[in-house]
């Protein structure tokens, strides 16, 4: 990964955050789903799973740019990531459970995508793009004005 530039990096770190987050969220879907035995949660963590976390999956073992290495060592985290969600081990913080985290984390994932997107315009204005950044940028401040504020 020598001789990165700062888009190879803004996409790398946008598509490591939101990887390791939608394969957390699968644990914590799956935890809960398992503590209350309800069958709609049950079938929101299959659809997670088949909808957002294998394409996902794919994407990063798959993806050109990077060495093999590097998209199985992802994947490897997006493991521990969703077994951490799912057993939330007590060396865990307990803040990271709480929604507030979640959306900060979300927020700040989503703020990573849009400089991606922005650096790619900043060098070739293109209009694919300048969509991504735009819903980036709405879906990060909204996570952030959603964020509640610590008494």
């Amino acid at each position: 990964m020598a001789g990165m530039t700062l888009l190879d990096l803004t996409l790398w770190l946008a598509v490591a955050a939101l990887y390791l987050g939608f394969a957390c969220v699968l644990g914590v879907l799956v935890r809960q789903a398992r503590a209350a035995g309800d069958r709609w949660l049950i079938a929101l963590s299959l659809v997670h799973a088949i909808l957002v976390v294998t394409p996902a999956s794919v994407l990063v073992l798959n993806w050109s740019a990077w060495p093999t290495a590097v998209g199985v060592g992802l994947l490897i985290a997006g493991v521990a990531a969703a077994w951490t969600g799912l057993e939330r081990p007590a060396w865990v913080p307990a803040s990271w459970w709480q929604q507030a985290f979640a959306q900060r984390y979300f927020g700040i994932a989503m703020t990573v995508a849009a400089l991606w997107s922005l650096v790619w315009i900043w060098r070739q204005p293109a209009l694919g793009p300048s969509i991504v950044a735009g819903a980036a940028l709405a879906a990060a401040l909204t996570s952030f004005a959603r964020t509640p504020q610590p008494a």
